[in-house]
């Protein structure tokens, strides 16, 4: 039973799996429903993600990235569909898309998702490493100066 947030989650994709199958078959093709093909197709990557992570173990980066990723449009595709059932205007639905494209652009460039993990063996630190910056030097020089 120790892998069973795993199972959950594997269970979780099959129903959503299921769920998209029958919305991409059956469901008229209008606006509110795309929208929620693609709610509940970004909710079946999201469980694909938590599975992989729960039940093998994978602790990537980049899995953990993409389910970050994954996870943030969530919110403002349900904000999406709420403004596309009440008619709001089209620009402003696109709008709302722009912030956490932002983030995550700087998420991305930034690297900061991308830190090496501190790897602790019987507590004590074997391995950190930070990409360079310039806050880190000037840290380093200012330590180095008082020394002398």
């Amino acid at each position: 039973m120790e892998n069973f947030p795993g199972i959950i989650s594997l269970f979780l994709v099959c129903v959503e799996f299921v769920l998209l199958i029958n919305l991409f078959i059956f469901a008229e093709k209008n606006s509110v429903n795309k929208i929620i093909i693609g709610i509940v197709g970004l909710l079946l990557g999201y469980q694909s993600f938590e599975f992989v992570i729960c039940y093998f173990g994978v602790e990537s980066n980049l899995i953990v990235y993409l389910a970050f990723v994954v996870i943030s449009f969530l919110p403002l595709l349900l904000l999406n569909l709420v403004m596309t059932i009440r008619n709001d205007k089209a620009l402003i639905r696109r709008i709302i898309f722009i912030p956490i494209m932002l983030l995550l652009f700087y998420y991305h460039h930034k690297k900061l998702l991308h830190y090496q993990v501190c790897y602790v063996r019987q507590m004590r630190l074997l391995h950190v490493k930070f990409p360079p910056s310039d806050h880190h030097h000037q840290l380093r020089h200012k330590y180095n100066d008082q020394e002398s």
